[in-house]
């Protein structure tokens, strides 16, 4: 089944969707978890993951997350790296279940 791609978006007049058995979707589903602060979706508070400002990844976080309320995407390594900007670059890589 198509779903409504995350971020929100349109192109050519029509909302952009992505196949929920997707690698796209599952991609998509681990960025929201990272950006998703805990405490954030108040009917989920342990969902999401800890600011990354000053303590890096919060791998924890993320893979409760994921574990808990995704358990079809199975993480197999996350790198960090801190770009010349200051911006952190996270890649995730990870196998659909």
């Amino acid at each position: 089944m198509d779903v409504w791609a995350h971020p929100f978006r349109f192109n050519g007049g029509k909302v952009v969707k992505v196949d929920e058995f997707s690698d796209a979707y599952a991609a998509q589903t681990i960025a929201a978890t990272i950006k998703t602060g805990k405490g954030e979706l108040w009917l989920n508070p342990a969902y999401g993951t800890d600011s990354i400002e000053f303590a890096g990844t919060d791998l924890s976080g993320l893979m409760y997350s994921l574990s808990a309320f995704h358990p079809y995407i199975r993480v197999e390594g996350i790198t960090q790296e801190i770009l010349a900007d200051g911006s952190i670059k996270i890649r995730v890589e990870f196998t659909r279940l």
